[in-house]
Protein backbone atom coordinates (compact mmCIF):
# COMPACT_ATOMS: atom_id res chain seq x y z
CA UNK A 1 0.00 0.00 0.00
CA UNK A 2 1.39 3.51 -0.70
CA UNK A 3 1.55 6.36 1.43
CA UNK A 4 -0.82 9.26 0.60
CA UNK A 5 0.68 12.87 0.16
CA UNK A 6 0.59 14.46 3.53
CA UNK A 7 -2.14 17.34 2.69
CA UNK A 8 -0.06 19.65 3.72
CA UNK A 9 2.55 18.89 1.01
CA UNK A 10 0.13 18.91 -1.55
CA UNK A 11 -1.38 22.53 -0.53
CA UNK A 12 2.20 23.98 -0.86
CA UNK A 13 2.90 22.59 -4.59
CA UNK A 14 -0.62 23.80 -4.77
CA UNK A 15 0.02 27.52 -3.82
CA UNK A 16 3.29 27.46 -5.44
CA UNK A 17 2.06 26.40 -8.48
CA UNK A 18 -0.59 28.82 -8.84
CA UNK A 19 2.12 31.70 -7.57
CA UNK A 20 3.81 30.44 -10.77
CA UNK A 21 1.09 30.81 -12.89
CA UNK A 22 -0.14 34.32 -11.60
CA UNK A 23 3.52 35.80 -11.70
CA UNK A 24 3.80 34.42 -15.69
CA UNK A 25 0.13 36.14 -16.52
CA UNK A 26 1.91 39.42 -14.59
CA UNK A 27 4.25 39.56 -16.83
CA UNK A 28 2.30 39.12 -19.69
CA UNK A 29 -0.09 41.77 -18.69
CA UNK A 30 2.30 44.39 -18.33
CA UNK A 31 4.58 43.57 -21.55
CA UNK A 32 1.04 43.69 -23.09
CA UNK A 33 -0.29 47.51 -21.30
CA UNK A 34 3.46 48.50 -22.31
CA UNK A 35 2.24 47.61 -26.10
CA UNK A 36 -1.06 48.92 -26.08
CA UNK A 37 -0.57 51.35 -23.53
CA UNK A 38 0.64 54.42 -25.74
CA UNK A 39 -2.12 53.43 -28.23
CA UNK A 40 -4.67 54.19 -26.13
CA UNK A 41 -3.11 57.61 -24.73
CA UNK A 42 -2.98 59.00 -28.03
CA UNK A 43 -6.29 57.59 -29.36
CA UNK A 44 -8.14 59.44 -26.02
CA UNK A 45 -5.87 62.63 -26.29
CA UNK A 46 -7.70 62.89 -30.09
CA UNK A 47 -10.44 61.93 -29.11
CA UNK A 48 -11.22 64.84 -26.57
CA UNK A 49 -9.22 67.08 -28.63
CA UNK A 50 -11.99 66.57 -31.57
CA UNK A 51 -15.11 66.30 -28.88
CA UNK A 52 -13.45 69.65 -27.43
CA UNK A 53 -14.04 70.99 -31.10
CA UNK A 54 -17.42 69.59 -31.27
CA UNK A 55 -18.98 71.07 -27.71
CA UNK A 56 -17.59 74.41 -28.41
CA UNK A 57 -19.28 74.22 -31.88
CA UNK A 58 -22.55 73.11 -30.51
CA UNK A 59 -22.42 75.93 -28.04
CA UNK A 60 -21.70 78.87 -29.86
CA UNK A 61 -24.43 77.55 -32.24
CA UNK A 62 -26.69 77.43 -29.67
CA UNK A 63 -26.24 80.51 -28.03
CA UNK A 64 -27.53 83.11 -30.63
CA UNK A 65 -30.99 81.85 -30.51
CA UNK A 66 -33.71 83.09 -28.69
CA UNK A 67 -34.57 80.28 -26.34
CA UNK A 68 -34.24 79.45 -22.78
CA UNK A 69 -30.63 78.31 -21.20
CA UNK A 70 -31.87 74.75 -20.70
CA UNK A 71 -33.04 74.66 -24.22
CA UNK A 72 -29.89 75.55 -25.65
CA UNK A 73 -27.80 73.40 -23.19
CA UNK A 74 -30.32 70.10 -24.62
CA UNK A 75 -29.68 71.06 -27.73
CA UNK A 76 -25.83 71.17 -27.35
CA UNK A 77 -25.72 68.13 -25.76
CA UNK A 78 -28.22 66.28 -28.88
CA UNK A 79 -25.44 68.02 -31.07
CA UNK A 80 -22.82 66.75 -29.67
CA UNK A 81 -24.47 63.11 -28.91
CA UNK A 82 -25.29 62.76 -32.57
CA UNK A 83 -22.20 63.99 -34.25
CA UNK A 84 -20.37 61.09 -31.50
CA UNK A 85 -22.42 58.65 -32.76
CA UNK A 86 -22.46 59.47 -36.62
CA UNK A 87 -18.45 59.14 -36.03
CA UNK A 88 -19.21 55.31 -34.53
CA UNK A 89 -18.62 55.60 -31.07
CA UNK A 90 -20.53 55.94 -28.18
CA UNK A 91 -20.59 58.19 -25.05
CA UNK A 92 -22.60 58.00 -22.23
CA UNK A 93 -25.38 60.92 -21.66
CA UNK A 94 -23.66 62.44 -18.23
CA UNK A 95 -20.38 62.35 -20.10
CA UNK A 96 -21.80 64.60 -22.87
CA UNK A 97 -23.80 66.96 -20.73
CA UNK A 98 -20.18 67.45 -18.56
CA UNK A 99 -17.93 68.47 -21.98
CA UNK A 100 -20.91 70.83 -22.91
CA UNK A 101 -21.19 72.39 -19.62
CA UNK A 102 -17.06 72.12 -19.54
CA UNK A 103 -17.40 73.66 -23.51
CA UNK A 104 -20.23 76.53 -22.39
CA UNK A 105 -17.68 77.31 -18.79
CA UNK A 106 -14.87 78.00 -21.54
CA UNK A 107 -16.42 80.02 -23.98
CA UNK A 108 -18.24 82.44 -21.40
CA UNK A 109 -14.42 82.58 -19.83
CA UNK A 110 -13.77 83.75 -23.51
CA UNK A 111 -16.41 85.82 -24.53
CA UNK A 112 -16.36 87.79 -20.59
CA UNK A 113 -13.65 90.37 -20.26
CA UNK A 114 -11.58 89.94 -16.76
CA UNK A 115 -12.48 92.73 -14.36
Amino acid sequence: MTNPVPVQSWFANFVSFVETEAKAAEDKIVQVANEIGPVIVQYTEEFLSSLAQVAIGAVLDQAPLAISGAEKFGNAVANVLQTVEAQGKTMAINDVHAVVQSAYTAVKQVATPAA
